[in-house]
């Protein structure tokens, strides 16, 4: 019985591929860490619920922000 083919990847491929994951994974670790930092700091302090308007204006403003400064630094500062 033939085995199927699989994509065949060179150890430099590879490589690459492991440092692009590395980096995405790292930056996840980051969004998410700072979500439940501020999520903890915000739960500590008994800050009440913002409401709706400031965060509906506040989720597109930034929204809009990240994809205006998606070709710069910025952009990776303002996800």
């Amino acid at each position: 019985m033939a085995e199927p083919l699989g994509p065949i990847v060179d150890a430099g491929r590879a490589i690459e591929v492991n440092k692009v994951l590395r980096s995405t994974y790292l930056l996840l670790a980051m969004a998410i860490g700072f979500a439940a930092t501020t999520a903890f700091v915000g739960i500590a302090m008994g800050l009440p619920f913002m409401g709706f308007w400031p965060y509906l204006i506040g989720f597109f403003g930034l929204s809009w922000a990240v994809n205006r400064t998606a070709n710069s630094s910025w952009g990776i500062v303002l996800t």
